[in-house]
């Protein structure tokens, strides 16, 4: 019998400890800051959505930078504390409006949710992989920041979506303020995807690739915590099969539950799928 896709990842992982590091090695060390500085948050301007308030707005990154988001709000619980919920976006460029309609809609059911820019190269070396990594899961950390000191939220949680969903899977094992959170198309590279990229003669592109794959989703999900983990996969994936994202699944710690649906890479747009996020955050994040 043929192994499934939780054995073969462990049994990769076991067996090319010179590439892919355990447990042991996952690298929670990287994504420090000092919380305790200035959030110097600001609201550049607001807009209407029928019964939510979206806020554009600019805070420190964790570097002394800042980074641009939104803020959504139900006009009506304004001056209440919220539930929080982070939106992590895919992609290679800045993609906070890319999850615009989706914080509107989480919004209105009663959160206050915040999606802010992250980039990531499309090229490099294993310094700049790291560098955009560390980025932008500390941008999303000083995204919790913002929703509690701003918008009173003490229950919180993320979605992330593809790059997003990996800057999740770092979150879970470095962020224990997360009560619950969602990962969708994302997985743990097999060890096919590993093996073209270390055929790469170019010594920059076979680093770029080994070095995103060091920091593999399902290796810092297997970290233990007190989070709730919904993993959400479309079964027509072209760009992360369901084999990876199962491998991905099975290596991370309880608790945790799956859903498939019937689409391809875009599940972040997916209705049952946002729908399935909605209620996952209502129930973890106790929403009344």
């Amino acid at each position: 019998m043929s192994a499934g896709p939780g054995e073969l990842f462990l049994e990769y992982a076991l067996t090319e400890k010179s590439k892919l590091p355990n447990v042991a090695t996952v690298r929670t060390d990287l994504f420090g800051y000092d919380s305790a500085a200035a959030l110097r948050f600001a609201i550049t301007r607001t807009q209407r959505h029928n019964d939510v308030l979206v806020a554009v707005v600019r805070y420190d990154d964790g570097t002394g930078a800042t980074v641009d988001a939104y803020v959504a709000t139900p006009r009506s619980r304004v001056d209440e504390p919220l539930p929080g919920v982070v939106l992590a976006h895919g992609g290679f460029e800045p993609g906070k409006h890319l999850f615009l309609d989706q914080a509107v809609e989480l919004s209105a059911a009663g959160f206050a949710v915040l999606a802010a820019d992250t980039t990531f190269p499309r090229s490099g070396n294993a310094a700049a992989v790291e560098a955009a990594i560390r980025s932008g899961v500390v941008i999303h950390r000083r995204s919790l920041d913002v929703l509690q000191e701003h918008y009173g939220s003490s229950r919180l949680g993320l979605f992330g979506h593809s790059k997003g969903g990996s800057e999740g899977a770092v979150l879970s094992a470095v962020e224990p303020r997360l009560n619950a959170i969602v990962i969708g198309g994302m997985g743990s590279a097999s060890p096919e995807r590993k093996e073209v990229a270390y055929m790469y003669t170019i010594a920059s592109t076979r680093q770029y690739f080994e070095a995103i794959y060091s920091f593999d989703a399902g290796l810092y999900l297997s970290v233990p915590g007190q989070r709730r983990l919904l993993v959400q996969h479309g079964i027509s994936d072209n760009a992360v099969t369901l084999a990876e994202s199962r491998a991905m699944f099975d290596a991370a710690s309880d608790p945790k539950a799956w859903r498939e649906y019937d689409c391809g890479h875009g599940i972040d747009s997916h209705q049952d799928a946002r729908s399935d996020r909605i209620a996952f955050f209502r129930h973890w994040l106790d929403l009344p």
